[in-house]
């Protein structure tokens, strides 16, 4: 299993999410979306509904079927958590690669205004995508170079990132 590459789709994703929240006013949502790759081709699929519950649900189902037709697969949506007894909003993430068992499932904590990422990405589920624990720096160093390679947030990482 390449975790060097499910790192960069994650930080890819990462990176591309903050760049599309950092521009949006208080009040507006992330579409949530997709970006599929076979072969050489990406897609991406955005999840536009009525409501953001009816777009994750649309969302939902398609993951499955990109199961079946692509190489690899990655999720995005806006989202809130439980933390400490206060609601904390984080972009939350699934990044699927052909060979895993279950899709990789990680948030992103962040304040809206002014934008800013919160900590550090949290993943939920490493041990049971299949990946090994041995290979957790080669994972994050991927992490770091999908950000890299993103041309709008990789310009503007260090402003987002906040000190806890």
């Amino acid at each position: 299993m390449d975790h060097e590459y499910i790192g960069q789709l994650l930080g890819f994703t990462l990176a591309h999410s903050a760049s599309v929240v950092d521009t949006l006013a208080a009040d507006q949502a992330m579409v949530p979306y997709a970006i599929t790759f076979q072969g050489e081709e990406q897609s991406l699929v955005n999840f536009e509904a009525d409501t953001q519950q009816q777009a994750v649900a649309q969302a939902q189902e398609q993951l499955a079927q990109f199961n079946q037709t692509a190489d690899a697969w990655t999720y995005s949506q806006e989202g809130v958590i439980n933390n400490e007894q206060q609601q904390v909003s984080v972009l939350y993430f699934k990044v699927w690669l052909k060979g895993m068992h279950v899709a990789l499932e990680a948030y992103q904590a962040y304040s809206k205004a002014p934008f800013k990422l919160l900590g550090n990405v949290q993943v939920q589920n490493f041990n049971e995508t299949g990946m090994q624990q041995s290979a957790t720096d080669v994972f994050v160093a991927g992490i770091n170079q999908g950000v890299d390679i993103h041309p709008t947030a990789a310009a503007h990482w260090d402003n987002w990132c906040s000190e806890e």
